[in-house]
């Protein structure tokens, strides 16, 4: 009976190993391919006048669909983001096009990174692995969403810098997900919700307003819940 006890400890130890170097295995190929260092450089907290290359990462992960850069001003935060023609090819897909379940950060296929008024971008969160979007969930610290208030956004092209306005826990049900607004009123209603649904927020003026940026990732406490920060582009 002792015999066979050590044999199932030996067993749970080796399946418990080999899930380890299993999670391991995918975080060391996220945290190579999705992470990287930005060079400290001074910017101006109005207007990111910041050049980014971004053709670099493009011909070093041979993907022509990585179009950004997202960083938390004054944090460690720093990704790429790319867009499919799809919101399902990245979750589980790295920039160099490897399959991993840890996915990488995208921009939502339905908008224009320079044009919609509303821009949404996703990331996994996940417990058990260090992936980068997990810091997003800082911003349920109402101490972190008064001190980083500033997200910036290189493309190819242009800089954009967004202000954080807003805190949100969600369902699924929730009208994050849309991205098209037929006229002010409608956009102004789902400002109205989303002020009135924050945890956190700060006061904004409606007409100065003109684009809204939506970082999602999943809290990971229950099924379909998520966390959303809010940002308008000054």
């Amino acid at each position: 009976m002792k015999k066979k006890l050590i044999v199932l400890l030996i067993i749970v130890f080796v399946i418990m190993l080999c899930l380890l170097f299993y999670y391991k295995y995918y975080e060391y190929k996220y945290i190579n391919i999705n992470n990287i260092d930005i060079p400290n450089v001074e910017i101006d907290a109005d207007k990111a006048s910041y050049f980014f290359d971004l053709d670099k990462y493009i011909d070093e992960y041979k993907n022509d669909q990585i179009i950004g850069l997202i960083t938390i001003m004054d944090t460690d935060f720093s990704m790429l983001f790319a867009q499919s023609d799809d919101n399902s090819y990245y979750l589980d897909h790295l920039l160099n096009h490897e399959y991993n379940k840890l996915g990488s950060t995208f921009l939502d296929y339905r908008v224009d990174i320079d044009n919609s008024r509303k821009i949404n971008i996703y990331g996994h969160n996940n417990n058990d692995v260090g992936v980068s979007f997990n810091y997003i969930m800082n911003y349920e610290n109402k101490s972190f969403f008064d001190k980083y208030d500033k997200i910036y956004i290189y493309t190819k092209d242009t800089s954009y810098v967004y202000e954080v306005f807003s805190v949100q826990i969600v369902d699924s049900n929730y009208i994050h997900m849309k991205v098209d607004f037929n006229n002010d009123y409608e956009f102004y209603d789902y400002l109205d919700n989303v002020l009135a649904n924050s945890i956190y927020y700060r006061e904004i003026n409606y007409d100065e307003v003109s684009r809204v940026l939506t970082l999602q990732t999943c809290t990971n406490r229950k099924d379909l819940e998520y966390l959303l920060v809010n940002a308008r582009l000054i």
